[in-house]
């Protein structure tokens, strides 16, 4: 399959809009342009997370109970079948996600630094490594011959007997 590329934000939002008003009689109303934006915003950050956490989302299942709201219900069924639908769209278009696009870039990253890592000053300042690509690249780069990572945060008043136990790296 040959990708052409990642979209705009502009593309994808009136994509993802496109999507959402076309589902709308599985959510149970009408939505004006408005609200369809809005959910589909919504919706964006929701499938970016899923991507950049690199989970599948098949378990939400397991969090909306038949004990639960009917909106629930009808809420799982929807990310259910957009999980499905936004993917399939991208294909058709020959477009990559541009959060899955960034994860895949920070593994290859990773693994090239692996095979050969840099031999010069390599330092990655400012992120928590939060997500599963960044938190390896981090680790990737902790382990390069002159490797360091600089966490945010730092609490440069610490007592000095604290400072003893952190040591060196």
């Amino acid at each position: 399959r040959v990708v052409r590329g990642t979209y705009s934000f502009a593309s994808r939002r009136f994509e993802l809009t496109r999507l959402v008003k076309a589902h709308e009689k599985q959510l149970g109303r009408e939505l004006d342009a408005s609200a369809a934006l809005e959910l589909a915003d919504a919706l964006g950050g929701f499938l970016d997370s899923l991507q950049i956490e690199e989970v599948s989302g098949a378990g939400l299942a397991d969090l909306v109970g038949a004990d639960l709201a009917e909106h629930w219900r009808i809420s799982r069924e929807f990310l259910e079948m957009a999980q499905v639908a936004w993917p399939a769209r991208l294909a058709e278009l020959g477009l990559v996600a541009v959060s899955q696009r960034r994860v895949a870039l920070l593994r290859k990253l990773a693994q090239a630094w692996t095979d050969r890592p840099p031999q010069g000053v390599l330092i990655a300042a400012g992120s928590t490594g939060t997500a599963p690509a960044t938190a390896d690249l981090l680790a990737v780069v902790a382990a390069a011959p002159q490797g360091a990572v600089v966490l945010p945060g730092l609490d440069d008043s610490l007592a000095q007997s604290a400072w003893i136990e952190v040591g060196e790296q």
